[in-house]
Formats: C-alpha cells, sequence, structure tokens
C-alpha cells in the first residue's frame, strides 16, 4: 500500500485520549489544509471510572463525528491521526 502524504490532503483529522491529574478525556481537530475548522474536547470521568484506552477510542469516534459534520461528499482523502498503538491495530484488522 503507498503511503499518502498528509500535505495532499485537504481534509485531516487529529484524535486523541489521555489522562492528566486523576482525569480521563478525549478530543478530536478537523483540519481543513492548515486552518482548524472544528474540534471536540470530552471529559469521561476519572481515571477509577475509565481508561486513556477507551479515551482513545471516544476520540476516534468524535473525529468521524467532526468529519460528517461537514453535510458536504468528500471527493477527497481524508487522514485521521492517532498515536494508539492499540487502535491502529485494531483498524488494520478490519
Amino acid at each position: 500500500m503507498a503511503m499518502l502524504s498528509h500535505t495532499r490532503c485537504l481534509y485531516k483529522i487529529y484524535a486523541d485520549g489521555s489522562g492528566y491529574k486523576g482525569g480521563i478525556g478525549a478530543s478530536a481537530i478537523l483540519y481543513k489544509e492548515d486552518n482548524i475548522i472544528n474540534s471536540l474536547r470530552y471529559y469521561l470521568g476519572t481515571d477509577k471510572q475509565h481508561t486513556v484506552y477507551e479515551a482513545e477510542g471516544v476520540g476516534i469516534s468524535m473525529g468521524l463525528h467532526v468529519l460528517i459534520g461537514l453535510n458536504r461528499k468528500l471527493n477527497n482523502v481524508v487522514i485521521m491521526g492517532s498515536d494508539s498503538q492499540a487502535l491502529i491495530k485494531v483498524t488494520e484488522n478490519q
């Protein structure tokens, strides 16, 4: 499979989940070229209730949500970035 240059894509999504000071959260940012056009953040709860792995999945879901929110037909490749090794492996298995 050929690798695509992220600079050639009109839309890019970066998603992440993280833990900080006992809290777990997720975020997603949608770029059109180099401009942020939408972003979401969500606090899941404490690290006693949730995991960073779970937040990574929520971040990916939120990234898809902002993409769907464009309400337009996409004729270009969209790149979604995540630093979650586990989620990347899961998507390769589909």
